[in-house]
């Protein structure tokens, strides 16, 4: 599978991995920008602590419940930063209403926002 097969879909099943190996998946909504898959978080999530220990995971096309739609994709995942961030916030913002709603229930909640990157593994491994 490569990324240009999430297009026209809105929610990816995201894969990390707990210390033990045991794979968790949460299903998200994401946003396409070229070769990247971004993701928008609370910094608290245990997506990120598990990200944070191992950048490895797997995202394939889902449904808003998480039934798998397609093949999982090997990626390699961060936490942005910064101007990083704030463009990703930014490109978030316009891909669905849904992920705008989800931003801003995040500010009344006072959740600090946390924005993920995922590229595929073999791209990874190739910079």
């Amino acid at each position: 599978m490569s990324i240009s097969e999430l297009r026209g879909h809105k929610y990816i099943l995201l894969t990390t991995f707990r210390k033990n190996g045991t794979p968790v998946p949460t299903a998200v909504l994401f946003a396409l920008d070229g070769d990247r898959i971004l993701v928008h978080t609370s910094l608290y999530s245990g997506k990120v602590k598990r990200l944070r220990r191992n950048p490895r995971a797997l995202v394939q096309p889902s449904t808003i419940l998480g039934k798998p739609l397609g093949p999982p994709l090997e990626v390699v995942g961060r936490i942005l930063e910064g101007d990083e961030a704030a463009r990703s916030a930014a490109i978030l913002r316009r891909c669905c209403f849904e992920k705008r709603v989800s931003m801003w229930l995040d500010k009344l909640r006072r959740s600090p926002p946390a924005y993920l990157e995922f590229v595929p593994a073999a791209m990874d491994a190739g910079s």
